[in-house]
């Protein structure tokens, strides 16, 4: 399914668009994993990933 671009409102998430997905549906969120759209495009950000993407 890829990504979900979702904000957080009243401790709620609340998607961009609504999903296709069946009732009942559980999803695992990995909040470790998720960025904000800052640490994507930052020039910090995209040095660090090209530094790892070095060390494999």
């Amino acid at each position: 399914m890829g990504a979900i671009r979702a904000i957080v409102q009243d401790g709620r998430l609340i998607t961009d668009n609504p999903l296709n997905l069946p009732e009942g549906t559980e999803l695992l969120i990995d909040l470790d994993a998720a960025l904000t759209d800052s640490q994507i495009t930052s020039p910090e950000s995209l040095k660090e990933d090209i530094s790892r993407l070095k060390e494999l």
